[in-house]
């Protein structure tokens, strides 16, 4: 991924002929910030079909934060980034139908 895309998406909000007002912050200004916040944009690398978000670290501090504010958050992703997967945790992921067809297989041998 790119290491600034946050920096240019923001460019991009707030500029051109309907800006809006954004701020980029890093992860220790947030407690100060978000007193004055009204939605948190995210980005993803990618959402499974479970609504799971992989994201970068930090993203999960942030939408937590945010939440315990009661300040929407907004993932931002690319539909080409949707999938079929499902994330059960932070360390792996499932295919759905497969593992469970597998496992099914495993228990009538």
């Amino acid at each position: 991924m790119f290491p600034f895309s946050g920096k240019a998406l923001l460019k991009s909000l707030t500029s051109g002929p309907d800006p809006i007002p954004c701020t980029y912050a890093l992860l220790p200004a947030l407690p100060t910030l978000l007193t004055d916040v009204t939605t948190v944009l995210v980005g993803a690398h990618s959402i499974y079909s479970n609504g799971a978000v992989y994201s970068r670290a930090g993203t999960a501090l942030v939408s937590m934060m945010a939440k315990r504010k009661n300040i929407p958050v907004v993932v931002c992703c690319e539909t080409y980034k949707f999938s079929d997967g499902v994330l059960v945790d932070g360390f792996g992921k499932n295919e759905l139908g497969e593992c469970i067809m597998s496992a099914l297989e495993e228990l009538n041998r």
